[in-house]
């Protein structure tokens, strides 16, 4: 019987003889004669684990080290609720055909649901200069330009760059990681008592001051602020074991597909829908800014298209913003606006768990499942940012980066600044994603 810190040592040693073999390759597809290697230690991997982690190939034919969540009772919304404690059961909303499932959007894919959903284990990696979509241990996080752009739109092209490779035939079709998935990582977590820890004080835990990483080569005003992939404690895992997603809170944060800010208004790609287009490589177009795919939510749980009149979710500031020129300032969640900012430099701050309806809004269910809303109790800590100009469009990164502290966690979203391309890549990182 190994113990968990042997068990721990074991699997950081086989991730790494993965990550070597990406290295002794060619642009991180290993050499041929690597591959029996490869997968003597994917095995052992995936027994060590129970099946929990996997190395899986893309179709350019680089490994990642995934963690997989099967559709099973924790993906159902009956367990993540707590019995009523977290989400009223009666919220399930009839207007969307994935609720008649009883599991979380996460596992819903053209309202269908999937077998596994499958999330990188770390966040996508940069070596020699260049960023990869790829989940592999011991690699500075990937960050700015250079290889895949880490921008919203940057990561939509990358996946649809990768997916068009011939490498390997039978390489997974991959996504990056989504707002349902962080959603559904946040409420298991939620809902399992337990809250990771991670890099949100410069390479150490704001909360925990002992537990740090292996410091990245990034510097911030002489010191070094990220940490290299995996290095962090079994603590810094969303599940705090050896076996879960690292890095969930802090380091670069969570560049998440699937949802935007426009003008204030709550627009989502409802579900894990944008998933179906990566095999046909339509991951660009399912994700520019203007697309369909995109829809405004109803308080009561139906679907708008984006160009709607009609009243939606959205954030609007708790005072009037007409003469406001900066600061935080509090926000809630609306259907109309009334205190729309004009200036662009206020932003809106609040903790999740203080976010609340403006009188007489009812909060969709959908909303709490995205972490979009606070739960009715035990919301996970972190901050939400927003600004609601018209017109203007804002992604959001999650998680929190190497500087959030207290305000870091499931809760954190960052959707004030930035817009969809490139020029806002040098905080927010991606983290690979695919489906069964």
């Amino acid at each position: 019987m190994y113990s968990k810190a042997e068990i721990r040592a074991k699997m950081d040693a086989l991730e790494w003889e993965i990550s070597k073999a990406c290295i002794r390759g060619v642009d991180m597809v290993p050499d041929d004669s690597d591959l029996p290697h490869i997968k003597e230690c994917a095995k052992q991997i995936f027994d060590l684990s129970y099946g929990r982690n996997e190395v899986r190939f893309d179709r350019q034919g680089r490994p990642s080290i995934m963690v997989n969540f099967p559709n099973s009772k924790e993906a159902m919304l009956s367990y993540l609720s707590g019995g009523g404690v977290y989400f009223s059961d009666s919220e399930h909303s009839s207007k969307d055909a994935s609720y008649k499932y009883n599991i979380h959007p996460a596992f819903i894919v053209d309202n269908q649901p999937i077998n596994v959903r499958r999330i990188g284990k770390y966040l996508d990696i940069r070596y020699n200069g260049k960023n990869y979509h790829q989940s592999l241990p011991g690699f500075d996080p990937a960050c700015g330009t250079g290889g895949v752009t880490m921008s919203y739109s940057g990561l939509a092209s990358a996946c649809d760059a990768i997916n068009a490779g011939t490498k390997r035939e039978d390489g997974d079709a991959v996504q990056n990681i989504t707002i349902a998935d962080f959603g559904y990582l946040g409420l298991l977590s939620v809902r399992k008592g337990f809250c990771a820890r991670g890099n949100d004080n410069r390479c150490y835990s704001n909360s925990v001051s002992s537990e740090s990483g292996a410091p990245a080569k990034y510097l911030y005003e002489g010191k070094f602020v990220n940490t290299k992939t995996g290095s962090g404690p079994d603590s810094w895992r969303h599940d705090g074991s050896c076996f879960g997603v690292d890095d969930i809170r802090g380091n670069t944060g969570e560049l998440v597909h699937g949802f935007q800010l426009y003008g204030g208004r709550l627009l989502y790609v409802p579900n894990n829908d944008l998933c179906s287009k990566a095999a046909g490589c339509g991951m660009t177009a399912e994700l520019a800014e203007a697309s369909s795919a995109y829809k405004a939510l109803k308080s009561d749980g139906s679907w708008l298209e984006q160009t709607t009149t009609e009243e939606s979710m959205l954030y609007d500031y708790a005072q009037d913003m007409s003469s406001v020129t900066s600061g935080q300032h509090s926000f809630v969640i609306a259907t109309s606006l009334v205190n729309q900012q004009v200036n662009n430099d206020p932003y809106g701050g609040i903790p999740l768990s203080s976010l609340a309806a403006r009188d007489g809004v009812t909060i969709p269910l959908y909303m709490r499942l995205m972490l979009n809303a606070p739960l009715l109790t035990g919301t996970p800590s972190g901050y939400a940012y927003m600004r609601n100009m018209a017109s203007a469009r804002r992604v959001s990164f999650r998680g929190g980066n190497w500087y959030s502290g207290g305000g870091a966690g499931f809760g954190y979203s960052y959707g004030g600044d930035w817009s969809f391309g490139p020029s806002n890549g040098s905080i927010g990182g991606g983290r690979v994603a695919s489906y069964c």
